[in-house]
């Protein structure tokens, strides 16, 4: 990949991004950052080895891809500063949850290359998830190179404007239930005697053969991928039961599908 990335309002989300970049294999001289005060830039540029600056034109100077990452307040003024110095072919990239395509492009009229991208957390380690929408008016060797950016650290998928809504909690969420559902396995394990630092080993091996089975029994159904696992009347098919009976399936049901 040759583009030049800048991301602009370099906080969380978007330090997520530069490390999953840098260790994807993005060539640091390709990549500038910004953020609100010096001590933030400071920081990153002696971390990551990137150019930064405090100010978003600088910056974004020379970018080939622009990356949002401001909150959500911050957007119409840094678009309103940044909009005269965007190149025609730029691709523009928002992490704002908050902003639709048709918003930004409305707030952008004179700018067509947009997208929508929802990352995890994952993506400081490799196994990072994202979600990608596309304007109408991008070319397809622009969302090649964008398919390609995130690429670099994690797995894409591809979206409609109006499923980022509904697939963010699992999305961008779902690694915080599973790591809720293995710190309680490990404080189960710590009342039966069984010291945290065994149980965490445990649970990485568990979580590993999980990955590794729903990916060699893609397509089949989970329940019987589970269910398949327990013997009728043994003590595995009894505590799934008790899981059951005191209602925690369906209390991630309704972390999942019930808006907040």
């Amino acid at each position: 990949m040759t583009n030049r990335v800048s991301i602009l309002g370099c906080g969380q989300i978007g330090e997520t991004i530069l490390l999953g970049a840098v260790n994807g294999g993005l060539d640091k001289n390709q990549i500038s950052i910004s953020a609100h005060s010096k001590k933030r830039v400071d920081f990153l540029t002696e971390k990551y080895g990137v150019v930064g600056n405090t100010d978003n034109n600088t910056a974004m100077k020379n970018a080939d891809i622009i990356i949002l990452a401001v909150p959500y307040p911050a957007v119409d003024n840094l678009l309103k500063k940044i909009e005269a110095d965007i190149k025609p072919n730029t691709i523009i990239v928002s992490l704002i949850a908050e902003i639709s395509l048709s918003d930004l492009q409305t707030k952008i009229p004179n700018h067509s290359a947009i997208v929508r991208a929802m990352p995890n957390i994952g993506s400081k380690v490799g196994f990072g998830l994202t979600l990608l929408s596309f304007g109408n008016n991008i070319s397809d060797s622009q969302i090649n190179e964008i398919e390609s950016f995130f690429a670099l650290f994690g797995k894409n998928i591809i979206v409609s404007d109006d499923q980022q809504h509904n697939m963010a909690p699992l999305s961008s969420s779902g690694l915080s239930y599973v790591l809720y559902m293995t710190d309680a396995l490990i404080e189960g394990n710590a009342i039966r005697g069984i010291s945290r630092d065994i149980s965490l080993q445990m649970m990485q091996n568990i979580l590993s053969a999980t990955s590794a089975l729903l990916k060699q029994n893609n397509g089949q159904n989970i329940s019987d991928l589970l269910h398949s696992m327990c013997s009728p009347g043994g003590s595995g098919i009894k505590r799934i039961a008790n899981l059951d009976r005191k209602g925690v399936k369906s209390a991630f049901v309704d972390a999942i599908s019930e808006d907040i």
